[in-house]
């Protein structure tokens, strides 16, 4: 459906029956009852000078933004380590019915469960169970969170998680910074994207988080996203990073 519709559109009225001074409440109420809308329009000012009627034109209609959906965090449940030592950041991963990711960076193009294994010269678990991941997070005392827990969207943008694009949809924040707080072991923290033009709001939320890390002697780090493509030199960002204080 279209945001915006022009509809023109003339009334004839009898002054007899519909005063004037009633009959452009009577045009924007019968509007009304065909939905939710806003209305403004243009009068035909010539026309209020004629005894037998009243023409409204050019009524324009703006369809409220009120048909929001409501999109919460897949893995809004997950617990974190008290233990952890590192802890990655992403930005959201939608509760939506075509998300097949089991766990955080699950989904089929994301090849995170590589880069991590590999960097502790373990067997890669891209494809493996949600298990076999929260084995290996535990075992190498690393942990997830996003920023962002809830979003609304337009109708039909359920599954539409583009940075972009929800940057300004957000509706709850994750509170990172309390969060880092109850990790007393805490030694590195990273986002997993490097680029920031687009997503203002997030990149504001980062800034203070990157900050509260500084104040703490927590390393903090933007690295190449994790999703799209798997290459050597994404390998040794990631390994560098992973192994930073434990080599």
């Amino acid at each position: 459906m279209k945001d915006l519709l022009i509809i023109k559109m003339i009334y004839h009225f009898k002054k007899q029956q519909h005063p004037t001074h009633n009959i452009k409440q009577l045009g924007f109420s019968g509007l009304r009852a065909l939905g939710s809308l806003q209305l403004s329009a243009t009068v035909d000012t010539n026309a209020l000078r004629k005894p037998n009627r009243f023409i409204l034109s050019n009524v324009i209609v703006h369809l409220k933004k009120n048909d929001m959906i409501t999109v919460q965090h897949r893995f809004l449940d997950h617990q974190i380590s008290p233990k952890t030592e590192t802890l990655i950041i992403g930005t959201f991963n939608p509760e939506t019915a075509d998300n097949d990711a089991e766990f955080f960076y699950g989904r089929s193009r994301n090849y995170l469960w590589r880069l991590l294994p590999t960097a502790f010269g373990k067997t890669d678990l891209k494809g493996a169970s949600k298990q076999e991941k929260l084995d290996f997070i535990k075992e190498h005392r690393i942990d997830f969170t996003d920023l962002i827990e809830e979003i609304q969207v337009e109708e039909g943008q359920e599954a539409n998680y583009y940075d972009g694009y929800i940057d300004n949809k957000v509706t709850r924040w994750k509170n990172i910074i309390t969060l880092i707080d109850t990790l007393p072991n805490l030694k590195r923290v990273c986002f997993t994207r490097k680029t920031f033009s687009n997503i203002p709001n997030m990149k504001t939320k980062l800034s203070e988080i990157q900050k509260h890390c500084e104040n703490k002697g927590i390393a903090f780090q933007a690295l190449t996203t994790p999703a799209r493509f798997y290459r050597e030199d994404k390998q040794t960002e990631w390994t560098n990073f992973l192994l930073n204080g434990n080599r």
